[in-house]
């Protein structure tokens, strides 16, 4: 009679425990998750300046923004904005392949794109674009910049980290390169 009992007491318990995951996977769902990272792109160009006259950085140099979903749920992520250490927000425009905040263009896969679980997309620009469209917008000097992406219905945004340039030294290489 104490096997039964006993018998009972452990299939009794497993089932609770399994009735208890099963309810806080219902309960969670899937997630949406999507990291945002921002790379600075050294090209072949940019590392063989970099070995022979030490440049810290180029005119070649680019800045790739990189968008993964890291969740366990679809996502349709919409064109990427600019946002500055001063709070101001710059929108890209719909429907062109390179994108345009006021000049400054993005080579990019087209947006808005569907991101399945472990899927990525990309959008580049590059660095003396960036400071040239930063300048032109009335930054100098040490600018922070986070690249942010929003899902379809514009409910939830993702942002890079922060990227730090010096607008003065990557437009001055610029007007003053490095003979090779």
């Amino acid at each position: 009679m104490a096997d039964i009992n006993i018998i009972t007491l452990v299939v009794v318990t497993i089932g609770a425990i399994a009735s208890v995951a099963v309810a806080i996977y219902t309960f969670q769902g899937p997630k949406v998750e999507v990291s945002v990272k921002c790379i600075p792109v050294r090209n072949a160009r940019s590392k063989i300046r970099e070995a022979a006259l030490g440049e810290p950085e180029s005119v070649n140099d680019e800045v790739s923004i990189k968008v993964v979903n890291v969740g366990h749920k679809n996502i349709e992520i919409d064109k990427p904005n600019i946002l500055l250490q001063d709070g101001r927000t710059f929108k890209t425009f719909p429907g062109y392949e390179k994108s345009d905040l006021s000049g400054l263009s993005f080579r990019r896969d087209p947006f808005p794109n569907l991101l399945i679980t472990g899927d990525s997309c990309t959008a580049s620009v590059s660095l003396m674009n960036l400071a040239d469209w930063l300048k032109r917008n009335d930054y100098s000097g040490d600018v922070t910049v986070r690249f942010q992406f929003s899902d379809a219905t514009g409910k939830r945004n993702y942002q890079s980290g922060k990227l730090s340039i010096n607008v003065d030294e990557v437009l001055e290489e610029r007007t003053h390169p490095t003979e090779t």
